[in-house]
């Protein structure tokens, strides 16, 4: 029997329409710019179409620089108006396209998959509710629905969200194709720190669900021992590892590879720690690509590094992320009576703020409190006992100039 599958015509864009990285949407007709195609008996013609959109965009490269929208608001050239002046305000979808292209051509493939995973939602849902919003109508309200229709709740995954959507019309205002964010007001949700850390104890209960395959057991052994960050431990090759005469080892990621690209990192390894062992067998195994590697063979990935831990929630009930076991690591650290500016140096970080800011908690470890408060105690009461003792001194022997201490003759 012969069956027949139903599939469904492409539809072409027309003229009046645009396709980019969030599908086919409408845009604003710019003057003398055609909206429909020549057409013949129902077919389009290539040539006069291929003309129309080539005049199409040339007339939008000039409409991006035209004057009346790069300048200044009225009220920096004399007060004459106060606000925002957007008499020539660009469709929103359409400026949001122009960032993301700058991001692909200036930032790192990272930054463009970020923004394009954060900016392309947003705007299908504009276009769905909101068609054909120019940037002079976007208000904080549509954000906040935005959220809501998401429903996300959590304020890391509002501010990571909507961070780039702020971030791409702040970058119009430096270009000058806006005079001002629409946005300005909307206040982003503060970051909820990340409290989870676990203690020796707690980690030799947990450590035997990643012990089952190798290949789990180097990558959080190595976030444990060192506090690497999931991106560091991700990207580690063996020309990173250094060994030293004195039997320990180092990891250098040049400043192009370390996070924020702006300083070396090194990553210090003692002698006899269980880190040296994992990476001397990995430097042998894979002499030329990444070290740590999946149970197929393959880098790790973020969305396999994810995966393993979904797999931990389901055994123990609770999901930890990588980052906890760098917090872990700070705290042994902090614990063990090491200098704060040694940890951040250890850590990778440039000064002290970060490690006394968001990794340090000591505020919930009540007895390292409290024995730091005896120790400052007893030697208050050492000084007060040595102070005393020296008054006390002082009034036995007398004042200078009797008996037990003469004062020094001295001539004319």
């Amino acid at each position: 029997m012969k069956t027949t599958t139903s599939s469904k015509k492409k539809r072409e864009p027309e003229l009046g329409q645009k396709t980019t990285r969030y599908g086919t949407y409408w845009r604003a007709t710019l003057p003398g710019h055609p909206t429909q195609p020549n057409r013949t008996y129902g077919k389009v013609d290539e040539v006069a179409e291929a003309d129309a959109r080539a005049a199409f965009e040339e007339e939008k490269h000039q409409y991006w620089r035209r004057p009346q929208l790069h300048s200044p608001p009225k009220s920096r050239r004399g007060g004459e108006q106060q606000g925002r002046d957007f008499s020539k305000n660009p469709p929103l979808a359409e400026l949001y396209d122009t960032y993301l292209a700058w991001v692909q051509q200036h930032r790192r493939a990272k930054t463009y998959r970020f923004a394009c995973v954060a900016i392309r939602p947003f705007v299908a849902y504009l276009d769905k509710h909101y068609p054909n919003l120019r940037v002079a109508d976007l208000k904080p309200f549509h954000v906040e629905r935005f959220v809501e229709a998401k429903g996300w709740t959590n304020p890391n995954t509002i501010r990571n969200q909507c961070r780039p959507l702020k971030a791409a019309l702040t970058w119009a205002v430096t270009k000058e194709y806006l005079d001002q964010s629409p946005l300005v007001n909307y206040r982003l949700p503060r970051a909820k720190p990340k409290d989870r850390y676990f203690t020796p104890g707690e980690w030799d209960r947990y450590r035997p669900f990643f012990a089952r395959r190798t290949e789990y057991l180097d990558l959080v052994d190595l976030c444990w021992h060192l506090g690497l960050r999931p991106q560091e431990v991700r990207h580690i090759e063996a020309r990173h590892f250094f060994p030293e005469a004195t039997g320990g080892a180092r990891l250098l990621f040049p400043a192009s590879e370390a996070k924020g690209e702006h300083r070396v990192r090194v990553v210090y390894i003692p002698a006899g720690d269980p880190s040296l062992a994992i990476l001397t067998r990995l430097v042998a195994l894979y002499p030329v690509g990444k070290l740590l590697r999946n149970t197929r063979g393959q880098p790790w990935s973020m969305e396999g590094m994810s995966r393993l831990m979904d797999r931990f929630k389901k055994v123990h009930g609770f999901r930890f992320g990588y980052m906890s076991l760098r917090h872990s690591f700070c705290q042994r650290a902090l614990l063990s009576g090491i200098d704060s500016a040694d940890v951040a140096r250890l850590m990778g970080h440039a000064d002290v703020t970060m490690v006394a800011r968001v990794y340090s908690h000591l505020g919930g470890h009540k007895e390292h409190l409290m024995g730091v408060a005896a120790r400052l105690s007893a030697a208050a009461v050492g000084a007060a006992s040595s102070s005393a003792a020296e008054v006390a001194h002082a009034h036995t022997s007398g004042p200078p100039g009797d008996a037990a201490h003469p004062r020094p003759v001295t001539g004319h």
